[in-house]
């Protein structure tokens, strides 16, 4: 109810509204997914789980700040953020191979994750100033949740494809896989067609 089609989305936001609230959407979504890929290369599984766990720590942060202001500030919430980043400590307070790279890059991950979480949920829940208003209920239209994933998948698969190759690309193409059309073709095209179902 009062969810916008594909069709009436990208026209009522304007160029400048399409851009920051579904393509950085979307580019955010695959670099986080990158980001986590790459830390796997310098950190342990162990560490990777511990450090993922933060997400809703982030993802509260990133609600009560000025930014989106999604939750009140409670004494309830805060501490429940405490609770949470204490245990994890303590958790993680015993695992001694720690990369400092993939540390950086696997907080920047979670980081992120919880930002997206966050503005994910603002464009649900809230709709927008470039949004029409529902004309039986006159409140701000809202996007609907398949909708949203529609649009941000291309922004998405677009930065994913950006980083592989520069991240991968001299591996991938000294790959045997490569070498022969017998083997590659198939699997690319069962993956193409899995994907876009």
């Amino acid at each position: 109810r009062g969810a916008l089609p594909v069709s009436r989305y990208r026209g009522v936001m304007g160029g400048r509204g399409y851009f920051t609230r579904v393509v950085l959407v979307g580019v955010s979504v695959a670099m986080n997914i990158c980001l986590q890929n790459i830390s796997f290369l310098f950190v342990t599984v162990a560490l990777y789980v511990m450090v993922g766990a933060t997400v809703p720590i982030f993802q509260l942060s990133w609600a009560l700040s000025p930014c989106f202001r999604l939750e009140r500030p409670s004494r309830g919430l805060i501490s429940a953020i405490l609770c949470v980043a204490i245990g994890l400590f303590f958790i993680g307070a015993g695992s001694t191979e720690v990369n400092p790279i993939g540390f950086g890059i696997l907080l920047c991950s979670v980081t992120m994750a919880g930002m997206n979480g966050v503005i994910v949920q603002a464009q649900l829940q809230r709709g927008g100033p470039q949004l029409p208003s529902d004309a039986r209920s006159g409140a701000p239209a809202k996007l609907n949740p398949i909708v949203f994933t529609w649009e941000i998948a291309p922004w998405a698969a677009l930065t994913a494809l950006i980083f592989t190759l520069a991240f991968d690309l001299e591996g991938m193409l000294a790959s045997p896989f490569l070498a022969s059309t017998e083997a590659f073709l198939p699997v690319i095209l069962g993956l193409t067609g899995s994907g876009t179902l």
